[in-house]
Formats: structure tokens, sequence, C-alpha cells
């Protein structure tokens, strides 16, 4: 999901939580919320998530790693069973929420945690829709060295941008000629865009709900998530420590002993 500042992108994310609030207090659906403002975005519908990760990058990280862990996890529990996962109360359907991809796939100032941030992305965009692991992300500027897993975003939305050339690394070559004006949209109407899923290439305009901030608050304590999960306690992904090198043995000497 591709906008300005100011498009909407936080209107299409509270419409998604209000069509997945019945879900998610039967336990047919959990949330776990990525959000680099610091919990300003998810914060007062914390209720919601089973999982937010919002305090530092490291948190960041490791709540993408937590849901990467679990897609692994369920593809090997769903192997010879299906090939496609139906949600239950026994195996929910996920959502991971990402309110700002680039905050973590570029901006990210410390290497290796921006690494495993790629790295937890990319296996969540690949292997995640059959186990019932769906990502959504949401991206103030697409162009391809911010976000360079934008390809696998199998349904992609287009909201106001700023320029023309940023409609084609949304919503693919030829979208805005069949229509998708994204950067002519006023900036008086947020919540206006268009939306591709790439089975068909249907193009579909499209315009969010409003939910103001009382109305999700409401929504956060009538539908609370019933299972929480502190990010603090998610125990991050064991990686690969390098094999520290041996100290040689020195030859020895004329009296038996090594130097």
């Amino acid at each position: 999901m591709a906008g300005a500042s100011g498009s909407g992108k936080s209107s299409m994310v509270a419409g998604l939580l209000l069509a997945l609030a019945p879900a998610i207090r039967e336990d047919l659906a959990r949330v776990i919320g990525i959000d680099p403002k610091g919990g300003m975005e998810f914060g007062m519908c914390a209720e919601l998530f089973h999982l937010l990760a919002a305090d530092s990058d490291e948190h960041l990280v490791v709540g993408l790693e937590a849901a990467a862990a679990l897609t692994a996890q369920r593809t090997r529990e769903l192997r010879s069973r299906t090939r496609q996962h139906v949600p239950t109360t026994a195996e929910p359907f996920y959502v991971v929420l990402v309110d700002e991809v680039a905050s973590l796939t570029t901006y990210i100032a410390d290497r290796a945690l921006r690494s495993r941030a790629q790295a937890a992305l990319g296996q969540l965009l690949t292997k995640g829709r059959a186990p019932g692991v769906s990502v959504v992300g949401c991206v103030q500027d697409p162009r391809k060295e911010v976000v360079d897993l934008r390809g696998l975003f199998t349904t992609r939305v287009g909201l106001r941008m700023t320029e023309k050339t940023e409609v084609a690394m949304v919503l693919g070559d030829g979208a805005r000629d069949r229509g998708a004006r994204c950067d002519q949209i006023s900036a008086l109407t947020p919540g206006i865009g268009y939306v591709v899923d790439d089975e068909d290439q249907t193009l579909t305009k499209v315009r969010s709900v409003y939910v103001d901030d009382e109305q999700m608050r409401w929504l956060a304590r009538t539908y609370p998530s019933p299972t929480r999960e502190d990010v603090g306690s998610v125990i991050p992904v064991q990686r690969d420590e390098p094999t520290p090198r041996k100290k040689a043995k020195s030859a020895p000497t004329k009296g038996g002993e090594s130097s």
C-alpha cells in the first residue's frame, strides 16, 4: 500500500482492522503489528493485536522474525495435510501489519538489524500465503531502492502519489494508461486509490472507510484479541555464530616443549 503523506494509508489500515475485528475476537485471526512510529499508529487500538512491536528497532525486527518463524513452523505442520491453510481457532489466520516498510528495509541505521529485517520480510512474502500468514505493508516512497521486495506483494494499493512514475512502480506498467491517475488524486480526498491484484490485473478504484480515533478505541475495547504475546518475551531467531579460529600450536623446541 503506497501513498504520499496524508493520502489515507491510516484510513485503509483502520478499515482493514474494522473488517477483521469480529474474527480477531473469535480468535480466527491474529494481527502482528510492526509500528516504527513508536506506537503512534497502532497504540490506541493495541488490544486488537496479538503482538505489537513498537519500542525499538530491535523489537521491530524481532516481531518480524517471530512472524517468519511462525510461518516456517506452520509450513512444517501442514506438510502432507493441505496446500492451502483454512483458518480455525486452533490454527488462526495471521496478518502481519507493517506501518512503514522502508523504516525496516532501508532506514534502520544498524546494518545487521536491517539485514535481519529484510530476510524476515522476504521469508514472509515468499512463504506466508499458503500457510495463512499475510503481510500488509505501507510505504510512503515506492522507489525500487527503498522497497526491494515490492514485487512480492501480490495485491497492491496506490493512493495519492506525487509523481507519474510512481504509479508504475506500485501498480505495474500501463496502470496509469488504464486509468490509475494516482498523481492526480486531490489532497482534499484522502483514502481514494486504485487496487491491482496480480492474479487477473484488474484495476479497481476504491475509497477507504473513515474511522476516527474514538471509533478505533471503541473497536479495540469491543473486539479485543483473546491472546496476547509480549515482544519482549519473544525468543529471537537463532543465527549461526562464526566458528572461532583455533590457535595454531608452535613447533616443539629441541627440549620437547612447545614455545
